[in-house]
C-alpha cells in the first residue's frame, strides 16, 4: 500500500506511461483521511483530460479542456468509507465511472486524442492506494500495466 500525504490543498496528478486511446484505469483507495477530490484521469495531454472524480458524496464524469470543465454525468453516492474501488473507462465515445464494481455514471462525447492515464488529487490529508492498474483496451489481448 502506498500513502500520499498532502498538507496544503493543491492539485497533483500522478501519471503512468505510455499513452492510451481506449483505456481503463482502476484502483482501490482509502480516502478516510483525505478531504477533497480524487479523480481517475485519462487522455491526459497538457492540461486537458477526461476524468471520473469523487468528492464528498458526489461523483462526476467529464472532460477538462482549456481550463473549462464539461460534466457529462454526476450522481450522489452517499458516504464512502474504508477502501473504495474506482474505475474509469473511455472507449469509442463512451465514458463510464464505477464505484466498487457498480456502474455509477455514463456519458458520451467525441474521443479525445490518445494521452496518459493517472490519478488526480486535489485536497489535503492522506490517501492510501492499495492497487492501481491501467488497461490498454485498444490492444487485442488488453495489455495491462499494474502499479501495486
Amino acid at each position: 500500500m502506498v500513502s500520499i500525504d498532502q498538507k496544503n490543498r493543491q492539485q497533483t496528478i500522478l501519471t503512468f506511461k505510455p499513452v492510451y486511446g481506449d483505456v481503463q484505469i482502476e484502483g482501490d483507495f482509502d480516502l478516510s483521511d483525505f478531504q477533497g477530490a480524487v479523480a481517475l484521469v485519462h487522455h491526459l495531454s497538457g492540461k486537458n483530460f477526461d476524468f471520473f472524480r469523487i468528492e464528498n458524496k458526489m461523483v462526476e464524469l467529464g472532460r477538462r479542456e482549456d481550463d473549462k470543465e464539461v460534466i457529462w454525468a454526476d450522481k450522489e453516492t452517499g458516504k464512502t468509507t474504508g477502501i473504495v474501488g474506482l474505475k474509469a473507462v473511455g472507449t469509442s465515445g463512451h465514458f463510464r465511472g464505477f464505484i466498487n464494481g457498480k456502474l455509477t455514471v455514463h456519458g458520451h462525447d467525441n474521443d479525445a486524442p490518445a494521452g496518459k492515464a493517472g490519478i488526480l488529487f486535489d485536497g489535503t490529508g492522506t490517501i492510501r492506494i492499495a492497487r492501481i492498474a491501467v488497461h490498454d483496451l485498444a490492444e487485442k489481448d488488453h495489455k495491462q500495466l499494474k502499479h501495486e
